[in-house]
């Protein structure tokens, strides 16, 4: 007999999933379905044998169960059937990285229906504040002020297009009826309509520590976000080259979790795909980050521990959507990173003001009249500098401080991806200039103008593709802190590089904040599915986190679910 063709063996997978799904819908979802039928026996069991009875339905469930689980046996040898047909030398589960790889690369990409997944940005779970704005329905509007082409003259702020811009702004120490508070979380909630052309809304770094979009869809919306150090005006800022957008029935509320760490969810793979394998559901399959211990209670200051677990209603695998586990992490900082030599520049040769070398680090000028180190004004102590004297690095000429991964020794993996990010802060010398942060053959730029306190710059600039190996290597690849164009002086603090950590088949990374997680501070995430993609769902039923296939949207894949 002939080997089966890729096809045919993607044709062999299909009916095998499709035999998982619809002995699910049996189970749980049918108009009929076990789950009702049990649920609507139990409800009328009377008299002397209703444990008897009770006893054996939870046998007839766990046959079930059993049953469904023992689909995945069935694709045990089906999987070697496509592992054969794409030439592939492994074996078992090993097969699915060949698997992924020839899909992606074929001279006609293969791809599946896309579970088209929403991933939901951190939400803090403390205790709300009162509101901090003034007249949320712009009643009078007497406490907004607008620029350019918004109006709040409408009891909204309605904002259409003409110069192309404007700004809708509350302001601190008179119109915010609470001052911002610096680095604490935010939930601001509001509702959008009429939204047409081009029409963008943000939130800018006067009050959030990085500028926020508003979404543009029609309803209302709730964004948790960070203020900076030093929170003024609340300002809603509007671009557009064409259309309109009305604002309107807005909340701002501080959420009360002590520490203000800044945290990151990396959803993309190496080339672009959402990650689609995690346990989202239509409803929203909810998983919280509690920290669990902190400095009075196991673990150093800045160096807390997180505990991710996902809320969970299932009994067991009949109804299975979320699985029951928990994933401890540790928040990061510069000395639990991989081995960067000096990363928080608390060492140094010579004097803080005139220092001959900085350890671990090259830099491309002259050490002593462009470098100094600052004990006074620094990020935050890292754990190990919690020990000592923590410092950060004044720049105060142009040039480049670099330090390759190869004098440390450091190997990094295809199969995960990583995090980099520094501090910098140009308040302190009224700072002006490029200021850009390298990982290899990726870079992130920020403009040094007006910004207060402590910012965070990462490479790339959000987490995203080019965070994975393959997409920032290059030869005697290496991190380089750069400064060009400078006026005044700019510190700089906290290098952290490592990798992501993974949590149920997403990545996070929870930073240490200039104020340090307590335990009990809390973060929910809900992710949520607007598609069946049968394929694709059960890919990672079957084979656990990490396992998807190259998958598209808009009814384009090429091989079509069961």
């Amino acid at each position: 007999m002939a080997d089966p063709t890729f096809a045919q063996a993607m044709d062999m997978y299909a009916k095998v999933v499709h035999f998982a799904e619809e002995h699910k819908k049996f189970l749980t979802s049918n108009s009929d379905n076990f789950i009702g039928m049990e649920d609507a026996l139990e409800a009328v069991l009377k008299g002397d044998y209703v444990s008897d009875i009770t006893a054996a339905l939870a046998g007839v469930r766990s046959s079930h169960g059993s049953a469904l689980l023992q689909v995945g046996s069935v694709l045990d040898p089906v999987l070697d059937t496509i592992g054969k047909a794409i030439g592939s030398n492994r074996s078992g589960i090993n097969i699915y990285r060949d698997w992924f790889e020839y899909m992606r690369t074929a001279s006609t990409p293969q791809y599946v229906n896309s579970r088209e997944l929403d991933f939901g940005e951190p939400a803090p779970q403390g205790t709300e504040g009162s509101e901090s704005l003034s007249e949320t329905d712009f009643a009078t509007h007497a406490k907004w002020d607008v620029t350019g082409d918004f109006d709040d003259t409408g009891g909204n702020g309605a904002y259409t297009h003409s110069a192309g811009s404007g700004t809708l702004t509350q302001t601190d120490g008179g119109n915010l009826a609470i001052d911002g508070v610096a680095k604490k979380w935010y939930k601001f909630v509001y509702t959008i309509s009429s939204p047409s052309g081009d029409a963008t809304l943000q939130i800018t770094t006067s009050f959030a520590l990085v500028a926020q979009t508003l979404s543009t869809t029609a309803g209302t919306h709730t964004l948790y976000f960070q203020a900076s150090d030093n929170p003024t005006d609340f300002v809603i800022s509007g671009t557009s080259t064409s259309g309109g957008i009305t604002i309107d029935d807005l909340s701002l509320k501080e959420i009360g979790n002590v520490g203000s760490g800044p945290i990151y969810r990396l959803t993309k793979d190496a080339y672009n795909f959402d990650i689609e394998a995690i346990p989202a559901t239509s409803s929203g399959a909810v998983w919280e980050a509690e920290v669990t211990a902190d400095e009075n209670s196991g673990t150093r200051k800045g160096e807390e521990t997180i505990t991710v677990r996902y809320q969970d209603n299932s009994r067991d695998s009949v109804d299975y959507e979320v699985p029951r586990a928990e994933i401890s992490i540790d928040v990061a900082n510069p000395d639990n990173g991989l081995g960067i030599t000096n990363p928080s520049f608390a060492e140094l040769d010579g004097t803080e003001g005139a220092p001959t070398t900085i350890p671990g680090w090259t830099w491309d000028g002259d050490v002593a009249t462009d470098l100094e180190l600052d004990s006074t004004n620094y990020y935050v102590a890292s754990p190990v500098e919690n020990d000592g004297t923590p410092r950060a690095l004044k720049i105060k000429d142009n040039g480049n401080l670099s330090q390759k991964l190869s004098l440390n020794n450091l190997s990094l993996s295809p199969f995960v991806p990583y995090f980099c990010m520094i501090f910098y802060n140009r308040e302190v010398g009224s700072g002006s200039g490029t200021l850009t942060l390298h990982l290899g053959s990726k870079t992130t730029a920020v403009s040094l103008g007006s910004e207060t306190g402590w910012r965070p710059l990462l490479v790339p600039s959000a987490p995203g593709q080019n965070c994975w190996f393959e997409n920032f290597n290059e030869a005697d690849l290496d991190i380089v802190i750069q400064m060009a164009s400078i006026s005044g002086t700019v510190l700089v603090d906290h290098l952290i590089f490592q990798p992501f950590d993974e949590v149920f088949g997403s990545w996070l990374k929870v930073v240490q904040g200039q104020t340090n997680f307590q335990r009990g501070d809390l973060f929910t995430f809900t992710d949520t599915v607007s598609a069946e993609a049968i394929l694709q769902y059960w890919t990672w039923r079957f084979f656990g986190p990490g396992a998807y296939l190259p998958h598209i949207t808009g009814g384009s894949e090429t091989i079509s679910d069961p």
